[in-house]
């Protein structure tokens, strides 16, 4: 799993029936909070942040993504990897970053589906990129967020497709990265003239985690931290913007570690794509919320 989720009594050992509880209470419990604030009537819609043209756009740089690895695992093997230095043992892969997805070791791409399943972080990278407006209250921050979920897309891809040690160590600096970029967009709406070094602070801890990286990642504590800044965000404007959108994205970000679960504990070998495309898109829908909660 990617992060620790508390065990709830009276549910039982299985762990997906767990983590369903968990996701589905969080959910609701949250929401219901966060909309205890909503004094204002927002009229921002979902469809507001739908763009055609940008939509194709990405759909059709989304697929070349894909195209460029397929044709790679077709005309390479797993050799064209070794740049990247050791690869990693079992020993070396815990219970809960396991996959139960059949591994072609000869290959380039080792575990297709969870490579492949990768290019959604890279889709809702690159639709945030492509409908940034230069007169938004979050510029700097959206194109930062944007493209941490673009390279973690394209590093997911890597970890997925080598197994080499060193591609694990940068997908999981990402997966805090696009996290840090999350709050980076919250606490611009808070302290929009802060904005900048906001920014500049965030790829300053991404440089930082690198070199002190020590084999465990923390998204625990900054999913609790961005939770509640969302909160103090909600309060301070006095508004819960759509809670509809923030209901979506809660959703999918919480639920996504369902299918994980049932990856690494009960053979199911899609949970880890279906994992991706629920977390990538449950982001960009926390993106898409908190555009609606100051739009004066």
């Amino acid at each position: 799993m990617t992060a620790e989720i508390p065990r709830l009594p009276f549910v039982g050992d299985n762990e997906v029936i767990q983590v369903s509880c968990f996701s589905l209470l969080v959910t609701i419990l949250y929401t219901l909070l966060i909309n205890k604030f909503n004094k204002k009537i927002n009229i921002i819609k979902l469809y507001y942040f739908f763009d055609l043209k940008n939509f194709i756009i990405t759909l059709i740089l989304s697929i070349f993504i894909v195209g460029i690895f397929y044709i790679l695992d077709k005309n390479l093997d797993k050799s064209n990897w070794d740049f990247l230095g050791y690869s990693e043992s079992k020993d070396d892969i815990p219970a809960s970053e396991s996959s139960s997805e059949s591994k072609h070791d000869n290959d380039f791409i080792k575990r297709k589906f969870n490579a492949h399943s990768s290019v959604s972080h890279c889709t809702v990278g690159i639709y945030i990129l492509l409908n940034i407006n230069r007169m938004s209250k979050i510029y700097y921050s959206s194109i930062l967020f944007g493209i941490l979920l673009i390279i973690l897309g394209l590093v997911s891809y890597s970890r997925w497709s080598s197994s080499k040690k060193l591609a694990k160590k940068i997908d999981h600096l990402f997966m805090e990265a696009h996290i840090n970029g999350l709050i980076v967009i919250f606490l611009s709406i808070l302290f929009p003239k802060l904005e900048k070094i906001f920014v500049l602070s965030c790829i300053g801890l991404i440089i930082y985690r690198y070199f002190t990286y020590d084999t465990t990642y923390h998204l625990t504590i900054r999913s609790y931290f961005l939770l509640l800044l969302i909160f103090i965000t909600t309060y301070q404007f006095k508004s819960s913007g759509n809670i509809n959108i923030l209901i979506y994205a809660c959703i999918l970000t919480l639920g996504g570690l369902i299918p994980k679960i049932a990856d690494t504990t009960k053979n199911f070998k899609y949970g880890t794509a279906l994992f991706h495309f629920m977390e990538s898109f449950g982001f960009i829908m926390f993106y898409f919320w908190a555009k609606t909660i100051n739009n004066k």
